[in-house]
């Protein structure tokens, strides 16, 4: 368990005991009901923008390139073996590829590479790949 685990679980208890604190300043005699509220507040306030930042992030920068015919975005792409610890992908056109760090590279029949996209780092956006193999 790392300190931001334990900071949101702290949160989360403070965000129960805060409301069910305002709910009795109001003369409601809600204490569980209102600590479960805010258990329920809280979760939600630091989940959100996890979920958020995660899925925007995704959005910037897919974990796989579009396809070279531009036909598949990255969810379209299936795993279909290993060569020397990298990975093989086949997008839903039928074009292959392997990817070796932070290269995507077209597969050829006779088992050789070409280059198609790159990242110049391990989070960044894809962009086109006219290195040599």
């Amino acid at each position: 368990m790392n300190i931001f685990t334990i900071l949101a679980i702290v949160f989360v208890y403070y965000c129960g005991v805060a409301i069910s604190g305002v709910l009795a300043r109001f003369g409601r005699d809600w204490e569980a009901g209102g600590f479960l509220l805010g258990i329920g507040v809280g979760i939600l306030l630091v989940l959100s923008p996890r979920w958020y930042i995660t899925n925007e992030w995704h959005a910037w920068s897919p974990l796989r390139p579009r396809c070279k015919n531009g036909k598949c975005d990255a969810k379209d792409y299936e795993l279909f073996g290993r060569q020397g610890g990298n990975a093989l992908f086949r997008c839903r056109c039928g074009t292959k590829y392997i990817r070796k760090g932070l290269r995507f590279m077209e597969l050829k029949e006779d088992g050789s590479c070409s280059p198609y996209m790159r990242r110049r780092w391990r989070l960044g956006r894809w962009e086109k790949d006219t290195d040599a193999v």
